[in-house]
């Protein structure tokens, strides 16, 4: 267990180190089903291409910490030149645009090693506690970050001709929050996908664009920042708020902001 533990600082240290930022490629390959890819980030991700899904590429994460990946299950291996790579129990959905441009194909995998990965995606589970989990986790949270970031981006591409609501945050909630979070940490990623209770979004030069879930469109909501109310009305498919804050880290936004149904 003592290797476990060092092997787990040794990934947090790397990771403080490193970066979420992908650095592009210089030589772009077209994506394909079962193609196994590293991510450009650091330390590397990378992912095993399963099939095109509603403009999206399906994955499975996979990783290269082998021994901080273990589950209730055996996990299937795959042996390619740069690494010995294990699946983690999570699917990622990655553009054209995105796998071409910021990860490298590396590797295919044959139709029986990719029928015995989903078959351990599918029916593993999280430890419930422990050195696995957390890097499970944070591992898991890491690449997930980008897929949600490029499924956010394909709704946006899909629903063009969707009716959007614009709002203009009042500027007294805007001075609050700037005057709350000034002193926060500068996040070292400044995080610009976010995950509320009810919506994702997505902040981009000073608007956040709100995406509500699929069961509060059309349906009276209420969207409150900071406990005021900056709407009441009919939930849309997009909503974008102008004037937000200038804060250290948008990631307060995922407390802050609330939408519910009324």
């Amino acid at each position: 267990m003592e290797i476990v533990k060092e092997l787990y600082e040794a990934y947090k240290t790397m990771r403080k180190e490193g970066t979420t930022v992908p650095i592009q490629v210089k030589k772009k390959v077209k994506p394909e089903k079962y193609q196994v890819r590293k991510i450009m980030i650091d330390p590397p991700g990378w992912c095993l291409i399963v099939r095109k899904l509603n403009g999206l590429y399906e994955c499975v994460a996979l990783t290269e910490w082998v021994e901080l990946a273990r589950t209730e299950l055996s996990f299937p291996y795959l042996l390619i030149r740069e690494a010995t790579l294990v699946p983690l129990p999570s699917f990622l959905y990655l553009s054209e645009e995105f796998l071409e441009n910021y990860t490298k194909a590396v590797a295919k995998a044959n139709e029986k090693i990719v029928e015995k990965v989903l078959d351990y995606v599918l029916n593993t589970r999280l430890p419930t506690k422990g050195i696995y989990r957390q890097f499970l986790e944070e591992e898991i949270t890491r690449l997930e970050a980008l897929s949600l970031q490029e499924i956010l981006k394909n709704i946006e591409k899909e629903e063009i001709k969707a009716s959007v609501i614009t709002l203009i945050l009042p500027h007294a909630i805007r001075k609050a929050l700037e005057t709350k979070y000034a002193q926060i940490p500068l996040a070292k990623t400044q995080e610009k996908t976010l995950r509320g209770k009810n919506w994702l979004g997505y902040v981009e030069d000073g608007k956040l664009k709100l995406y509500l879930l699929k069961n509060l469109e059309g349906k009276k909501i209420r969207i409150k920042l900071s406990g005021q109310k900056i709407y009441e009305g009919e939930g849309k498919k997009q909503i974008v708020i102008e004037n937000m804050p200038e804060i250290p880290d948008y990631s307060v936004l995922e407390k802050e902001l609330e939408v519910e149904s009324v």
